[in-house]
């Protein structure tokens, strides 16, 4: 399992006895003789419905564009010609975390002239609270060199000493404990 992606696997249906002689000895049914859909729900969402993802004879899959530290259900059904079976109770698991969703762009809403207040909303943090937002200007001087002007908890902070006149520009970063976007 990684952020991402999990591979999934399941088993043939169960068609022996204790003894392991056939339980179903009038039928010739091998085990290639069997199809599986496999379902997948996301365990946040309010619905909690299932989606096919898996239609095939192969008895395991990789799932890809998970989200990460998210919870998801997992099930699955044998299908032999037109016969579909009973759909399996689910197996959950949860995505490892990730580094947070960029934040969007923090907007300017008080602007006085040595200062401005901005804010902004907190994006998603992929299964890892964030700790902390990071502003950064580039000091008037239009470069790619830019400073901290305000890390913290806070979705809204005031970058005062500014100088009338110049252009500057403003970056924003989430920070949890998987990285920073």
């Amino acid at each position: 399992m990684t952020r991402q992606s999990a591979f999934i696997k399941w088993s043939i249906p169960e068609r022996w006895t204790e003894t392991e002689e056939n339980k179903y000895l009038e039928f010739d049914i091998s085990d290639n003789d069997f199809r599986y859909e496999v379902f997948i729900g996301d365990r946040t969402r309010p619905d909690n419905r299932y989606k096919p993802i898996f239609c095939g004879t192969a008895l395991s899959c990789r799932v890809k564009d998970l989200k990460p530290g998210t919870s998801y259900g997992i099930s699955y059904c044998a299908m032999l010609n037109d016969v579909k079976g009973n759909t399996s109770a689910p197996a959950l698991f949860t995505t490892l975390p990730g580094e947070p969703d960029p934040p969007p762009s923090p907007r300017a809403i008080t602007r006085n002239r040595n200062s401005l207040t901005f804010k902004w909303s907190a994006p998603n943090d992929n299964g890892s609270k964030i700790n902390c937002y990071l502003l950064e200007y580039d000091e008037g001087k239009g470069g790619s060199h830019f400073v901290e002007a305000y890390k913290g908890k806070n979705k809204q902070c005031t970058v005062s000493r500014l100088q009338p006149a110049y252009s500057y520009q403003f970056r924003l970063a989430a920070i949890n404990e998987i990285g920073q976007r």
